[in-house]
């Protein structure tokens, strides 16, 4: 188990970022690739995310509430982000937002496709 010693916090633009998993995190994992930050509004509601144009992004709202291009996101909602270099969404003061990425093209064959 890790405590929250283990992760290292930037705040960036008023974004509180906390990388859980990946190279900028003492935790990593077996799946090459594989990044999880959570994003917090510190003194700004507007995140800027630049996403790799390479990796499938799984943003998931934990709490409070987000809007992008016009739709809005209540808790347990989750969007996915492919082919887009930069992403922009617009929090609540509460919001708690954990993203995923992937690589969009495994380097290893997924267990679903194996025979």
């Amino acid at each position: 188990d890790h405590g929250a010693e283990s992760f290292t916090k930037e705040i960036i633009d008023g974004i509180e970022t906390t990388y859980l998993v990946g190279s900028k995190s003492l935790v990593t994992a077996r799946t090459p690739g594989l990044l999880v930050s959570r994003y917090r509004p510190i003194s700004n509601n507007l995140l800027n995310l630049r996403l790799d144009i390479n990796a499938k992004n799984f943003i998931y709202l934990i709490n409070g509430s987000a809007n992008a291009d016009g739709k809005n996101f209540l808790p347990n909602d989750l969007l996915i982000i492919e082919n887009e270099s930069n992403f922009q969404l617009e929090v609540s003061p509460t919001a708690d937002i954990f993203i995923i990425s992937l690589p969009a093209k495994p380097s290893y064959q997924p267990v679903q496709q194996r025979k």
